[in-house]
């Protein structure tokens, strides 16, 4: 998912940090080997990757979750595909689609696309309670309901939401029109 330079650079610069505690007493040292990171991340992957498959592009620089096991998981978790898939539900749920990216430095950026729940019946996976309140309106953290679920490492232009994001756009369409319009995104 990241770039060979940008793991290099990691890699690197964890090494430099690592070998700062070289000289501390065994109990004084804080950081784990960087072969004990691996196989945690590979662990970790492993068990994600059954829950939603991820995949990666072949250049490594581009990295998504399986739109419509993704998508269902989403919102299951914060009880919506219940009314989703209920026919008599007539108020459709409305999700937000959303970007957002920024620049990692000079010369590397990023772009990264995915959900933000906005409507008003949706609950808490924790708490199962109303995420937005009582009255539907209430102020929440966007790391709460938003969700990522395309990342690309690359500049942020027109052509890119065409290339690379434009099969995400297909999905939209094609859910809503599987759900019969019991689900509506719109652009936030």
């Amino acid at each position: 998912m990241f770039s060979k330079s940008f793991v290099f650079f990691f890699k690197e610069y964890y090494k430099s940090i690592y070998y700062v505690q070289k000289n501390f007493p065994k109990w004084g040292k804080v950081l784990p080997e960087i072969k004990r990171i691996r196989l945690a991340q590979k662990q970790l992957n492993s068990r994600l990757n059954d829950i939603i498959p991820i995949s990666y592009a072949p250049d490594q620089e581009t990295g998504w979750f399986d739109y419509w096991t993704f998508t269902e998981y989403m919102l299951r978790k914060n009880g919506l595909l219940d009314s989703i898939n209920d026919a008599a539900v007539t108020d459709p749920v409305i999700v937000a689609v959303t970007f957002d990216g920024g620049e990692i430095s000079r010369f590397f950026s990023h772009v990264t696309g995915g959900f933000k729940l906005v409507d008003r019946r949706c609950k808490g996976p924790r708490t199962e309670g109303l995420l937005f309140g009582d009255n539907g309106i209430d102020k929440v953290q966007s790391h709460v309901h938003c969700f990522p679920i395309k990342v690309c490492f690359a500049k942020d232009t027109k052509q890119l939401y065409k290339i690379e994001f434009e099969e995400f756009f297909a999905f939209l369409k094609a859910f809503e029109m599987e759900k019969e319009g019991r689900m509506y995104s719109k652009a936030f």
